[in-house]
């Protein structure tokens, strides 16, 4: 992860997390999409365009023009969308993101909502490419992806990593745990009652301080202490 990357994607990020990495789908995914619109809708039409005569009495040059553009801009497409379906690791979750020109979906997967993950291969050309697709199974049986995933292994292990971070409690024996749990429900019991019989001990004893006042006042009252 480049800090072009930490500061592009910082904005899917909430505030106070911090992201860990940036999971891709490896670059000839979208590499072989290139290549294949520029020889069959670029070089293939071009050289038609400019060794056939017929074909440029029937096509305009400004109409072929704006055919190139319009492949052109189909490949930024392209290019853009492959960026923006991604994986945000955060010390915090994993952010599925999927957005493109026109639509934007984003989920978040929660450490402790992983049941397992697994890495699939499809075949040798994945092998020798080091792509392999990476799957996370949260708990009630539902899956996220990553086709193509570049390296996998490792984001598999920062993903573990971070979950185990997340989730990691102190070693307390069960029986201590209930233990302790009992004792506080006790204590809070025990430091409720004792509270509220003082207070009912001070306001009665507030009302008879208050109705000797009220004697030692009176003219015709006659103090026997």
């Amino acid at each position: 992860m480049n800090a072009f990357e930490a500061k592009f994607y910082n904005k899917y990020v909430p505030q106070g997390q911090s992201i860990e990495e940036i999971v891709h789908a490896h670059p000839i995914s979208i590499l072989h999409k290139i290549f294949l619109w520029l020889f069959l809708a670029v070089f293939l039409p071009v050289f038609f365009y400019y060794v056939s005569f017929s074909f440029k009495e029937m096509v305009p040059f400004l109409y072929f023009e704006i055919y190139l553009w319009i492949v052109f801009l189909k490949i930024i497409y392209d290019i853009f969308d492959w960026y923006n379906d991604v994986w945000i690791v955060t010390n915090h979750w994993v952010i599925d993101l999927d957005r493109t020109l026109f639509r934007s979906k984003m989920q978040t997967i929660y450490y402790d909502d992983i049941e397992w993950m697994e890495v699939d291969q499809n075949g040798i050309i994945d092998k020798i490419m080091r792509k392999w697709d990476l799957i996370i199974h949260k708990i009630w049986e539902e899956t996220f992806g990553l086709p193509d995933c570049y390296h996998p292994y490792k984001y598999l292990n920062v993903i573990e990593d971070q979950r185990n971070n997340l989730l990691e409690w102190p070693e307390i024996e069960e029986h201590d745990t209930k233990f302790d749990i009992i004792m506080d429900s006790l204590w809070w019991v025990v430091e409720e009652y004792l509270s509220r019989n003082m207070d009912i001990h001070n306001e009665e004893e507030q009302k008879a301080q208050e109705h000797i006042s009220k004697f030692e006042n009176s003219k015709n009252s006659i103090d026997l202490r």
